[in-house]
C-alpha cells in the first residue's frame, strides 16, 4: 500500500517585486475580504505613535536583500466556486448564499482578481502609504566616494520622493524582491485555518476566529457592522466598547451582534462554546433572526442622535435598550408578555429619536439612583464620591455590572413599570402609531369616494369613476415605508396599476 499526504490546498509560489504589489491592491485588483475571511485592518496600531510599526516594518523590509516575508492571496473565482458549492449543499439557505456570491462577483467585475488574505495591514498601512502617500521612515543609505571609500548614513524621516535625490534608490525600492504565495485550488474552510495559523504573527482571538468561518452566520454579522450606517455609528460609541473583548479593532462591533443573535434565541449572551455553535446553525429560525438583526440595528444607527449616544455611558445600558425595543417586537424574547403594547414593525414608531431618548433618559434615571449605592463618608463627614464598588447587591445599578443571563432578567424585570409608562406616553402622544394601516374604517373609505368622485383629473383608467368597479383603496405611501391610513394617504386605483406599483 502506498501513502501520500493529504493536502487541501494548492498555493502556486511567485517572486515578484513591491511595485507590482502595491499596484495591484491601489488599483482593486488585490482586495481584502474582511466581511467574512479576515480580521478587522488594524488601523489604530499602525497608525499610533506617528505610524511607528509601519515605519518599523518598512526599515526592517527595505534594511534586508532578498525575500524575507511573503504575502497569501486566494483566486477570487475559487472563494466564488466554494460558495456555489455550500449554497448546493445548503438550499434552505440559498438566499443568504447568493449575498455572498453576489458581493464577490461584483467585487470581480470591477476588476478584482485576488483576495490577500495576510499582508493586507502592512499593504495598507506601510507600503502604499511610503510608496504613495508620502509616509516617512527610516533608511540606511550607502554611498561610494571616488576615492572608493564607502560611507553608510542613516537617513531619518525620508520619503519616497525624497529619494529622487539618491540616485537609483527609488528603483531599487520599487524592484525590491516580494514572495507572493497565491492558493488557485482547494477547499475555503481549509484556506479560513490557514488564515487563523498564520495570522501576521499576532494572535487571533476566539471572536476573530470565530468571524471568520465559513458560515452563513459570520458573513451576516459581518456584513452588518459593515454597513454604511452602523461603521460611524460603533466608533461613536467606542467610548463603551473596550477592552480586550469589545475593542472595535478586535472585532468587539462583531461579537455584541453575535451575543445579541444569542439573546434573540436563547435569551442570554451565550459562552464562547455556546457562540462558537451558534455560528453554524442552519435552523429555520435563524434566516429570520439575522434580518431582524440586520434591521434592529440599521434602525437605531439612524435614529440615535448624537446628544442620546453621549447620554450612553456603557456597553450594559446600550444592551438594554436594544432589549427593551426587541422586547415590543419579537414574542420570543423573555419579557415579551410584560410589556403592555406590541408593535408588528419600526414603522410604528413615527418619532424613533425621542422615543429612544425616554428610554435612555429613564434608564439611566433608575441607574444614577442613590438607592442603588451604599453612602460612605469621608473622615470629614463627607459624602465620598461613589464608585462601582458601592453598588448594593440586587440593585438596578449592580445588575447593569455583568451580563449574565441572572442580571439580564432581573434588570429587565425592575425596568418593565418605567418602559411600560413610556410606551403608554408614548402612545397617547402618538410618537407610536396603536392603529394597523392596512385596516381602513368605512368612515374614512366612504370620504376617500368622495375625493376621488370629484376628482377633475383621470390618474387612473376606469370604466366608471361612480360605482368604482375594479378599483381598490391605495396607500400612496405605503405601510411599508411608513404610510398611515389616514384620508390624505388614501386614494382609488385601478386595482391593476395598484398591484403594480407593489409596497416599495
Amino acid at each position: 500500500m502506498k501513502y501520500t499526504l493529504f493536502q487541501g490546498v494548492q498555493v502556486e509560489t511567485v517572486t515578484t517585486n513591491l511595485q507590482y504589489l502595491a499596484e495591484m491592491w491601489r488599483s482593486g485588483k488585490l482586495i481584502s475580504f474582511h466581511k467574512w475571511l479576515q480580521r478587522l485592518l488594524q488601523e489604530k496600531k499602525w497608525k499610533s505613535n506617528k505610524s511607528k510599526k509601519a515605519r518599523q516594518y518598512l526599515t526592517s523590509l527595505f534594511g534586508t536583500k532578498g525575500v524575507v516575508q511573503g504575502f497569501l492571496i486566494c483566486d477570487i473565482s475559487l472563494l466564488i466556486d466554494n460558495l456555489k458549492e455550500k449554497r448546493n449543499d445548503e438550499p434552505n439557505l440559498s438566499s443568504l448564499w447568493t449575498e455572498m456570491i453576489d458581493w464577490l462577483e461584483i467585487k470581480k467585475e470591477k476588476g478584482a482578481t485576488h483576495i490577500v488574505l495576510d499582508g493586507q495591514n502592512r499593504l495598507a498601512f506601510a507600503i502604499c502609504p511610503f510608496l504613495f502617500d508620502n509616509l516617512p521612515t527610516t533608511l540606511t543609505i550607502t554611498s561610494v566616494n571616488d576615492d572608493g571609500s564607502v560611507i553608510v548614513q542613516e537617513k531619518n524621516n525620508v520619503t519616497f520622493e525624497s529619494l529622487s535625490d539618491f540616485g537609483n534608490i527609488q528603483s531599487d525600492i520599487l524592484n525590491h524582491p516580494i514572495m507572493l504565495q497565491a492558493i488557485v485550488s482547494g477547499n475555503v474552510e481549509t484556506i479560513r485555518n490557514q488564515i487563523i495559523a498564520i495570522n501576521e504573527g499576532e494572535a487571533m482571538t476566539q471572536n476573530e476566529k470565530r468571524a471568520t468561518n465559513f458560515t452563513i452566520v459570520s458573513f451576516h454579522i459581518n456584513a452588518t457592522v459593515e454597513y454604511s450606517l452602523i461603521v460611524p455609528f460603533f466608533q461613536s460609541l467606542k467610548k463603551v466598547f473596550t477592552g480586550d473583548k469589545y475593542d472595535l479593532e478586535k472585532k468587539g462591533d462583531v461579537r455584541f451582534l453575535a451575543e445579541f443573535l444569542y439573546y434573540l434565541r436563547n435569551g442570554s449572551v451565550g459562552t464562547e462554546k455556546q457562540l462558537d455553535q451558534m455560528y453554524h446553525a442552519k435552523d429555520e429560525k435563524i434566516e429570520k433572526q439575522l434580518k431582524y438583526l440586520n434591521e434592529l440595528f440599521i434602525w437605531v444607527a439612524k435614529n440615535l442622535t448624537k446628544s442620546i449616544i453621549e447620554k450612553i455611558n456603557s456597553k450594559e445600558l446600550f444592551r438594554h435598550l436594544l432589549i427593551s425595543i426587541t422586547r415590543m417586537i419579537d414574542k420570543t424574547v423573555p419579557g415579551y408578555q410584560d410589556v403592555d403594547y406590541h408593535i408588528k414593525d419600526f414603522n410604528q414608531i413615527k418619532n424613533p429619536s425621542l422615543f429612544l431618548e425616554k428610554i435612555v433618559d429613564k434608564l439611566n434615571e433608575m441607574l444614577q439612583d442613590d438607592d442603588n449605592f451604599v453612602t460612605r463618608y469621608g473622615d470629614d463627614g463627607k459624602v465620598l464620591p461613589r464608585l462601582t464598588r458601592d453598588a448594593k447587591a440586587h440593585s438596578f445599578y449592580a445588575y447593569h455590572t455583568g451580563s449574565s443571563e441572572n442580571d439580564l432578567r432581573a434588570r429587565e424585570k425592575l425596568f418593565t413599570p418605567t418602559l411600560n409608562e413610556v410606551i403608554n406616553e408614548c402612545k397617547s402622544k402618538g410618537i407610536i402609531i396603536t392603529h394597523d394601516a392596512r385596516k381602513i374604517d368605512q368612515l374614512t373609505k366612504m370620504k376617500v369616494q368622495k375625493k376621488h368622485s370629484k376628482d377633475v383629473f383621470e390618474r387612473f383608467p376606469t370604466k366608471n369613476l361612480v360605482s368604482f368597479e375594479g378599483m381598490e383603496l391605495d396607500h400612496i405611501i405605503s405601510v411599508k415605508k411608513g404610510g398611515t391610513a389616514d384620508e390624505d394617504n388614501l386614494q382609488y386605483t385601478a386595482k391593476k396599476y395598484n398591484r403594480q406599483k407593489g409596497a416599495s
